[in-house]
């Protein structure tokens, strides 16, 4: 969904979430507030991850670039409400992460696009982005007792390399990518806290509405990473009160859908109480109508044993359920949960 970076997403399996059950409590907004209207390009992600995979491959930085300050600008977002800008970064690691030595050529041809536009924090960011991800290459997907001293040592190294290239003074427009990743770089360094807290209020700063920045700080609020009780509820609270009104309205859905495999596979998904996090779902589809989002409204309702909405989801998915994406892990999973609810709905009428 969210996208949050899924290499990244990697370092964080397993977390046990701890959230009190205000923490799920949507703000709520002024009946007379206004709802700003957010223009939803018709691009799909897969599409333009070809597109940008494709100027990569054939280093036409200019193009890339050009690409970039026009989604930056315009603050472009898919159909589910996901930033453009965030998968043009995110993504651009994908065709080349496989094998050792398709990490040399992407980041061989990323330092290339970095000498071409020196001044540009679009091709900072890019670097920057690929160094992190190579780091996190090194460590592993495993927990830190798995990690070898090797892993450790290249992922130091590689993060300290991120970290200077994004140090550089730039010119030109900003990226909010940028300032993201010196969040998350910073917090991975062991960097003292207030140095973390300043990055973060700059990233939230410059630019409020990028609430993928609010996710990754929650994330690093898990207990798993020194985080105290509470604090991960207050950050919500006051970060999301900050968010226009359809993405305040529908982003403990988002949270809850980034978080989708730790909720729900590690049984801590009670955590979430269904009564609370289920208008958040019905916000997310109303004003981000896409088949994504659907279907983690589906998920949710399905291990909150709420019948009713599953099938109303299944219907509206019909043939857009992604057992390859949201069920990926678990296509019986899927079929079971359809199952038990068609069999409740008959046992429900007949009573």
């Amino acid at each position: 969904m969210l996208a949050i970076n899924r290499t990244f997403l990697a370092l964080l399996v397993c977390i046990n979430v701890v959230l009190c059950f205000s923490l799920a409590t949507t703000v709520k907004a002024s009946e007379t507030e206004p709802t700003p209207t957010i223009k939803l390009d018709k691009i799909t992600s897969v599409q333009q991850n070809a597109e940008v995979a494709r100027l990569l491959r054939e280093e036409r930085f200019a193009e890339l670039e050009s690409y970039a300050r026009d989604l930056i600008s315009r603050k472009a977002r898919f159909a589910d409400g996901s930033w453009r800008i965030y998968l043009f970064i995110n993504n651009l690691s994908d065709p080349y992460a496989s094998d050792k030595n398709g990490w040399k050529e992407y980041i061989d041809r990323l330092v290339r696009w970095r000498a071409a536009f020196p001044d540009s924090a679009i091709s900072q960011t890019a670097l920057g982005e690929g160094l992190f991800d190579w780091a996190v290459d090194a460590r592993g997907e495993g927990y830190a007792d798995k990690v070898t001293d090797e892993g450790w040592q290249q992922f130091k190294e590689r993060l300290a390399r991120a970290q200077e290239v994004l140090k550089q003074q730039v010119k030109g427009p900003d990226c909010p990518m940028l300032h993201t990743l010196r969040f998350r770089v910073a917090f991975l360094l062991h960097e003292p806290e207030e140095v973390i807290e300043k990055n973060y209020a700059d990233a939230r700063a410059a630019e409020p509405q990028f609430y993928y920045n609010i996710l990754y700080r929650a994330q690093f609020l898990q207990p798993k990473w020194g985080g105290q009780p509470g604090e991960l509820g207050r950050l919500i609270r006051k970060e999301m009160a900050g968010l226009d009104k359809p993405d305040r309205e529908s982003f403990m859905a988002r949270f809850a859908g980034n978080m989708v495999d730790e909720l729900t596979y590690k049984g801590v998904f009670t955590e979430f109480p269904w009564n609370t996090l289920k208008p958040s779902f019905e916000k997310l589809v109303y004003y981000y109508n896409a088949p994504r989002m659907h279907n983690y409204y589906l998920r949710f309702a399905c291990f909150s044993e709420d019948y009713e909405a599953v099938l109303q989801e299944n219907k509206i998915l019909a043939d857009k359920v992604e057992l390859v994406g949201v069920w990926s892990w678990g296509k019986r999973t899927y079929e079971n949960c359809i199952e038990k609810a068609k069999t409740a709905i008959v046992h429900s009428s007949m009573k």
